[in-house]
């Protein structure tokens, strides 16, 4: 009888052993990260013939760990960037400090930056602020030179480019699960980038970029090219920018179709600005505003169907009336 008992208590306690140990294995192991699976094959083909052509940078990974959200582990705080930092609790301003000026300029930029805030949260629905993406401030890249801003780019996306064209990038990676993680923004701070007007143009709209791309269902939809520089020119407000596009709008307007996107890409920036304008003029500021945020989650011919209640044909006839009028 004793032998018995024994036996079914070492069986029972066999049995929680066996429980526990599955219990462990399910629940403390590591997760296996996401693969890039869950991302249309499309979206990520889109994007990735787009490298190098266009002023915003995304890139696929396979998932984030943790501590690629902390600002500690910035390419700026590394010692052999030699780059000092301002931060407050939105964002972190990386420059360099032997630069005369540079840190009064970087205050500027902190400051500037937080009065983009509210009309950012106004026009594209919500601001991202650290605590929507896991305790991460933006990082924001003052380059005083263009070997500056292309030792960064090269950190930031891992490779390199021509980048004396640029004014500011906006560098995003997305991983599988379509979780969005801004690298950084790089700006200029030097020749007529340096001039207070442009450099908060410029911020504006790289900033537009982290809000609208944060933004985006990249599990079900994604942006045109138009439609992303569009809407942070439209952000950006600066109509003497879009005045300067004229002669790429007098060769190419005939050959722009909206349902396809563009080829060269200085044609995205006057063709998604126009269309902007072209929505508010003829269907209220509601109606573009409108036009932005059902842009993170539907296609652009639901999308203009939507708020124009016209198919995507007969718009475009009117926005090539528009802007027409408008050159």
């Amino acid at each position: 009888m004793k032998i018995n008992v024994l036996l079914q208590w070492a069986l029972f306690l066999l049995i929680q052993i066996v429980v526990f140990y599955l219990f462990l294995s399910l629940f403390l192991s590591p997760a296996k990260p996401v693969r890039l699976s869950e991302i249309p094959q499309e979206t990520k083909d889109y994007f990735s013939e787009l490298i190098g052509k266009f002023g915003f940078d995304i890139k696929f990974v396979d998932f984030f760990d943790e501590d690629d959200w902390l600002n500690e582990s910035d390419f700026g705080q590394d010692s052999l960037a030699g780059l000092a930092n301002i931060q407050d609790s939105n964002f972190v301003v990386y420059f360099d400090s032997t630069l005369k000026g540079e840190a009064d300029f970087a205050k500027f930029t902190l400051e500037s930056a937080s009065n983009c805030i509210q009309p950012l949260s106004n026009m594209f629905g919500k601001y991202y602020y650290p605590r929507d993406v896991n305790n991460r401030k933006l990082a924001l890249y003052l380059a005083n030179s263009n070997e500056r801003f292309s030792e960064v780019f090269k950190k930031l996306t891992g490779r390199s480019t021509d980048t004396e064209w640029m004014a500011g990038v906006c560098i995003t990676s997305i991983s599988g699960t379509g979780q969005v993680y801004t690298d950084g923004i790089i700006l200029k701070t030097y020749d007529q980038s340096r001039e207070p007007d442009r450099f908060t143009s410029n911020l504006k709209h790289e900033m537009a970029h982290y809000v609208h791309l944060t933004s985006v269902d990249w599990l079900s939809n994604y942006p045109k090219v138009w439609e992303t520089e569009g809407f942070a020119m439209y952000f950006e407000g600066n109509l003497n920018d879009l005045a300067a596009y004229q002669p790429y709008a007098d060769k190419s307007l005939n050959n722009i179709s909206l349902t396809a996107d563009v080829d060269n890409y200085l044609d995205s920036y006057w063709v998604g600005y126009t269309v902007m304008l072209c929505l508010e003029q003829d269907f209220g500021k509601q109606a573009a505003i409108k036009y932005i945020r059902n842009n993170y989650t539907i296609n652009y011919t639901k999308n203009i169907e939507t708020q124009t209640l016209q198919n995507p044909g007969a718009f475009e006839t009117r926005w090539k009336r528009f802007v027409e009028g408008y050159y």
